[in-house]
């Protein structure tokens, strides 16, 4: 498993390189980004943050279709660093 900081995964948040965070795991959406039903916005604002509350908010089946995006974790020490986006 990879491990990655912070301040790698903040560089991600763009349409060509999309990242985000679930607690300390972490996502490169980049090519989920237009098949987003809520749209490429929905992701691209959050790129970059915790989104730990909307990972919460969404259904089994999309849990299911994260899985496929996930490319490893943050460092341990660095979780406190992070802003949740609600």
């Amino acid at each position: 498993m990879k491990y990655y900081s912070y301040l790698e995964v903040v560089k991600h948040n763009k349409e060509d390189s999309c990242w985000i965070l679930v607690g300390r795991k972490i996502y490169d959406v980049t090519e989920f980004l237009n098949l987003h039903p809520g749209s490429k916005q929905a992701i691209l604002k959050y790129a970059g943050y915790n989104v730990k509350n909307s990972y919460i908010f969404h259904s089994k089946k999309a849990k299911k279709i994260w899985k496929k995006f996930f490319i490893g974790k943050l460092l341990k020490d660095e979780l406190v660093n992070i802003k949740q986006i609600f």
